[in-house]
């Protein structure tokens, strides 16, 4: 980030080619940045310490809502099926990259979850 023109700090991305990203309040109340890259994967970064939390692979979409209705937001990822059916959703991953995690499939699922310090 910069402040009056000088760089600040910077993050270290895992992946090249980031096309997108949106930022979620979490139940903490902690900004983090969700970053989508052309490779079908995402991270999440938290935006005060700049460091990377969480790290998904095989993404199809990544939604920034709230999707449980707590008045704070969610991260819903949802990963590539290898199924015929492309219609029914089977893995996905729900989580505020703190204490909410919910996974359909923990095999699939987020590869590291770092808590925030």
């Amino acid at each position: 980030w910069f402040e009056d023109c000088v760089l600040k700090d910077v993050c270290q991305l895992p992946f090249e080619e980031p096309f997108r990203m949106q930022l979620a309040s979490t139940l903490r109340g902690d900004l983090l940045f969700v970053v989508c890259f052309n490779s079908c994967e995402a991270c999440g970064v938290w935006k005060d310490s700049f460091q990377v939390t969480s790290i998904w692979q095989g993404v199809k979409s990544v939604l920034v809502d709230d999707f449980i209705g707590s008045g704070t937001e969610q991260i819903l990822v949802l990963f590539e099926e290898n199924s015929q059916d492309s219609d029914c959703l089977t893995s996905f991953q729900l989580t505020d990259c703190g204490e909410g995690n919910y996974a359909s499939d923990m095999s699939n699922s987020q590869v590291r979850a770092d808590r925030k310090s």
